[in-house]
């Protein structure tokens, strides 16, 4: 069998380079001086003047090296003396912090970075201080909270099409509700706004967000791309380009984090899970919901879902609650009211889309469940 061509030249082509070069050694002064002990052995002559020169060099700077004394010298510490071991270093080591039960599970998941959980959501927190939105609806003149309600249901049923994440989702109505406590909008204009909105969050939070094409394609061209860059430029510039600000999904992903320590069926902690986020959209359609800030509303979402189906006993709840979320019952108690009233009125509304959305094996099913028959005691 003949061999490659390609290959046999390869290997020609190598043996015509020489030895392979190696780091920290130096071939090319090898090669020369065994091809000169080659030359010499042929000839049957000896070593040139050249380099019996060089070899008496050597000898002379080694005689010379010989007579140098070397000075070492000592370490000295801060006491003074030549003693470093008795410098302890224990000081300036920062102890780790110590976690909490749930997060003790994911310690060896770098990616949840479970040392810094609890300094994340405090600083979460400190961030939403001062940044309530309040009744922002109140100085628009030519759309009201109806037309808002329309906007979102809408924007559920995109979000869903393109298959994007929740944190697209909630940074999307984030950054509607701060453009419109911030500027005047015409209703015509309005489902441009949600479209640039949801296209800046998926820039933002998404590997591959959808194109402007898209997003003119599903609004049966009601605006241009040149319109939905013009918006673009308009919403970034009135948000200050502020994009990573805490929102109820934030404080929703911990407290499922929370729920599942306490439970021990997988399939369990998924309806808690899907039951809190379920909680949590919801607070973000209703007008008087997303006005509050996202730390009560998660929290509201959290303890509503774990006190009406009975994870936790309300004494359980009243124990540790403050300590671990940061308010008392009596706080979020006028909260989970206005939750509860939006949660059984999702079958009787118009706008149904996260209604649907949560029928799903996906979600468990969780708005088929039946909320009149749930345990509210803990609101009366």
């Amino acid at each position: 069998m003949s061999s490659h061509p390609l290959k046999a030249h390869n290997v020609q082509k190598n043996k015509e380079m020489g030895p392979k070069r190696v780091f920290g050694r130096d071939l090319t002064n090898q090669s020369q001086q065994s091809r000169n002990a080659n030359v010499a052995q042929k000839r049957g002559s000896k070593p040139s003047k050249a380099n019996k020169d060089e070899d008496d060099a050597k000898k002379d700077d080694a005689e010379q090296m010989e007579k140098v004394k070397v000075v070492v010298v000592e370490p000295v510490d801060e006491d003074g003396d030549d003693e470093m071991s008795d410098r302890s270093y224990s000081e300036d080591v920062t102890p780790e912090p110590a976690l909490m039960p749930w997060d003790e599970a994911e310690s060896t998941d770098d990616l949840y970075v479970a040392e810094y959980a609890e300094e994340i959501m405090k600083s979460l927190k400190q961030q939403e201080e001062g940044n309530s939105l309040g009744d922002f609806m109140e100085t628009q003149k030519d759309i009201n909270t109806r037309m808002r309600v329309v906007l979102v249901d809408w924007l559920v049923e995109v979000h869903r099409k393109f298959k994007l994440s929740r944190a697209t989702y909630f940074l999307a109505i984030n950054m509607v509700d701060r453009f419109l406590a911030t500027k005047t909008t015409e209703r015509t204009k309005l489902q441009l706004l949600g479209c640039t909105c949801l296209w800046i969050a998926s820039k933002y939070h998404e590997i591959y967000a959808p194109e402007m094409d898209d997003f003119v394609y599903i609004s049966d061209n009601a605006f241009s791309t040149e319109q939905l860059t013009q918006m673009e430029v308009e919403v970034l510039k009135a948000l200050s380009f502020e994009l990573t600000v805490p929102t109820a999904l934030n404080y929703a992903e911990r407290y499922c984090k929370i729920s599942s320590h306490y439970l021990k069926k997988e399939r369990e902690m998924k309806i808690i899970a899907d039951l809190i986020m379920y909680c949590s959209e919801h607070c973000v359609i209703t007008y008087g919901l997303c006005q509050k800030a996202p730390s009560l509303v998660g929290a509201a979402c959290f303890v509503y879902s774990c006190l009406s189906t009975k994870v936790f006993t309300l004494k359980q709840m009243e124990e540790g609650l403050e300590d671990v979320i940061g308010y008392s019952l009596q706080d979020l108690t006028p909260t989970m009211k206005e939750l509860d009233a939006a949660v059984k009125n999702a079958k009787r509304s118009k706008h149904k889309a996260l209604f649907k959305k949560y029928c799903s094996a996906k979600h468990s099913n969780i708005g088929k469940l039946n909320f009149a028959r749930l345990n509210i005691s803990f609101l009366e």
